[in-house]
């Protein structure tokens, strides 16, 4: 007893997926065609996105440390500087770090 009901459901799915396929296959097409809304100059869109970030008008204001955290930071920042920077990073025999 065949009712096609399995014969319309295929059809069904094959049809559904051959108009999948033709989108995906069309739709890199339509992306190449100039036209109306595209760049002649294809480099315009980064140099002002460049523009943007290098003028700084959509910018995050920085973030900024209350006073003497900020100031407690920066002399850390400058101590690091008082000793000279070592030729390895692995340590020695005694365990320390060699100059």
């Amino acid at each position: 007893m065949d009712t096609g009901i399995a014969r319309n459901d295929e059809t069904g799915i094959r049809s559904l997926l051959a108009a999948v396929a033709l989108l995906l296959c069309a739709g890199p097409l339509a992306a190449e065609i100039p036209g109306e809304g595209h760049d002649r100059d294809p480099g315009a869109e980064t140099r002002a996105w460049l523009q943007l970030q290098s003028s700084g008008e959509q910018a995050a204001p920085s973030p900024r440390q209350p006073g003497d955290a900020a100031s407690r930071s920066y002399r850390r920042y400058l101590k690091s500087f008082e000793r000279p920077i070592p030729d390895s990073y692995f340590k020695d025999s005694k365990g320390f770090v060699g100059e």
